[in-house]
């Protein structure tokens, strides 16, 4: 049980450079805080980010409707946010408020109670928590809205196989060295971009993939090939603009399948202009590679049942639906359709750790944090090595 005795919100600095809600919990014996994260590339459907000084005021408004209440699970304190804006993307409030709150009452709960946040999220949702560890996606190579090259995909990801986190991380990191010393001796930029892959020029996708390829071989790398198309922005009337080419969807679908086969892709996410369904559909009967659902479903339960016929898993960005208690709600219907479930940062994210417990506490088959490089992203992985290694409770 909590008593929230005050509400502080202020902004901090993200990790691209700009202003982000920061909110501050007091309990009676402790405090938490917690600042939003940000994205660049969003789903049309996303609770609604309010501009940072709007969000501050909001935070002052609706406090007096928090202080002094008991509370004695996130479950609890998330139905309160619900109910105070009403709306189902968050348009009274603010998605990054409702996410600053959210979490930092998690972190709160977890020092009052002297447990960890994976501990109080798994206990409130399932009954029970489990420390069993996601498997990390990491983005090796950026692109899209996420760096300044000529490459129309967003991320080139590799996925671990391996049941043993450490042993996941440990691959990572040789492959990164062997990727980052390769594209040295080719002449090219070892400049990263805002989720710490290499932001370097390529002539095109293909030659991305087999730069990447070439780095898991010679670090004895045994992980899997994945790409975050986020398609949505290369999208234009239409047509997908893509290694300097106009494709319809049906030709965009023929592109996947040769890149799934010649590199055997793990999966594609957002592979599609959100509202091309016919594409998802004509990919998905192709059954080459799996098919990750982001602006597709923004972490919605609804969204998750509407399209479930074609996708085979989905991404879960807290900040997308503004509560815990709603990602759980994805995240359980996802587990009951028998698809896979991505804990994901943001590309303006924070030094905060709390994104590995979320993906414990959820039990989530994946975690997507970015490259093992910049501060904001190895926290993440840090602390999931952390609670493997010796159980480190980080505030």
């Amino acid at each position: 049980m909590v008593k929230i005795k005050e509400i502080k919100a202020y902004w901090t600095i993200n990790s691209r450079g700009q202003r982000a809600l920061e909110v501050c919990l007091y309990g009676e014996k402790e405090r938490a805080f917690f600042s939003s994260p940000s994205g660049a590339s969003k789903g049309k459907k996303e609770a609604i980010e309010k501009p940072i000084d709007e969000a501050i005021k909001i935070v002052e408004r609706i406090k007096k409707e928090i202080i002094g209440k008991e509370l004695s699970s996130p479950k609890e304190f998330d139905e309160l946010l619900i109910s105070l804006d009403g709306t189902k993307n968050k348009e009274r409030i603010g998605g990054n408020v409702a996410t600053a709150l959210s979490i930092a009452f998690i972190k709160l709960l977890s020092k009052e109670e002297r447990k960890e946040p994976w501990e109080i999220i798994g206990e409130t949702y399932f009954g029970k928590a489990k420390l069993e560890f996601p498997k990390p996606m990491l983005n090796f190579i950026n692109g899209g809205k996420h760096a300044s090259n000529n490459l129309s995909i967003q991320e080139f990801l590799i996925v671990g196989k391996r049941e043993d986190v450490e042993e996941n991380l440990s691959q990572a990191v040789d492959i990164y060295k062997a990727l980052k010393e390769m594209l040295k001796r080719k002449g090219k930029s070892i400049a990263v971009g805002d989720e710490g892959g290499f932001s370097a020029s390529f002539r095109e996708e293909r030659e991305a993939l087999e730069y990447l390829s070439k780095a898991i071989e010679e670090a004895g790398g045994d992980v899997e090939i994945s790409l975050d198309a986020a398609a949505d922005s290369f999208y234009k009337a239409g047509r997908y603009l893509i290694e300097g080419k106009e494709l319809s969807s049906l030709e965009l679908v023929d592109y996947y399948v040769e890149l799934s086969k010649t590199y055997s892709l793990y999966s594609i996410e957002d592979p599609f202009f959100e509202e091309d369904i016919k594409g998802f559909k004509e990919l998905k009967s192709k059954g080459v590679v799996k098919i990750i659902g982001d602006d597709l479903i923004v972490s919605d339960k609804e969204n998750v049942e509407k399209y479930k016929s074609i996708i085979d898993g989905g991404i879960l960005k807290p900040n997308q639906r503004g509560t815990i208690k709603e990602i759980f709600m994805a995240r359980k219907e996802l587990m009951e359709l028998n698809k896979i479930a991505v804990v994901s940062h943001r590309s303006g994210d924070n030094e905060d750790s709390i994104l590995a417990d979320i993906s414990i506490g959820l039990r989530s088959e994946f975690i997507k944090t970015g490259a093992v490089a910049r501060g904001e992203r190895t926290a993440k992985y840090n602390r999931l090595l952390r609670l493997k290694q010796c159980g480190e409770h980080e505030g």
